[in-house]
């Protein structure tokens, strides 16, 4: 008998971590979102709207024996996980991968693509209104303005 593991975290750790398991165990991957993003491009897909749409990868064909289950756990401990749903599910081994939390556009912060999509094109309409842009290095960077390194007689590094 093959064991049983839930892998609670579709990102990057816990998308990689059910690829990698699903040959050898019964793996079930929990994750509330309805694809996989790739938050490195979300900011790209904010300037460039036909970027968008490829941040978006479906979770399909991610597994070829386990399952993917659309839910949120809701509690874990050893052995089990407690779904939003109210399904429970019993496992031999249980891999957290809930990953980081980061602001929009850094991260998308609603769970269903179309409101992904829907939010990005909000943002790049914010972007294309913008009269200006501000941009800002912390001062440890050893990065600064053109125009303050001129006025302190010094060139840029």
């Amino acid at each position: 008998m093959s064991a049983k593991v839930i892998v609670v975290g579709g990102g990057y750790g816990g998308a990689a971590a059910a690829k990698a398991l699903d040959p050898a165990v019964d793996v079930t991957l929990v994750e509330p979102r309805e694809t996989f993003v790739h938050h490195v491009g979300a900011l790209r897909a904010v300037v460039d709207p036909a970027w968008a749409e490829r941040i978006f990868l479906p979770y399909d064909g991610l597994l070829a024996r386990g399952t993917v289950r659309r839910d949120r756990a809701e509690e874990v401990t050893a052995g089990r996980v407690r779904l939003a749903s109210g399904a429970v599910l019993d496992a031999d081994f249980v891999v957290l991968a809930t990953g980081s939390a980061y602001p929009f556009p850094a991260k998308i912060d609603v769970p269903d693509r179309a409101g992904a999509r829907e939010r990005l094109r909000a943002a790049h309409d914010a972007v294309a209104r913008a009269t200006g842009c501000c941009c800002w290095a912390p001062a440890r960077s050893g990065w600064s303005s053109p125009a303050r390194s001129r006025r302190r007689g010094r060139t840029r590094r």
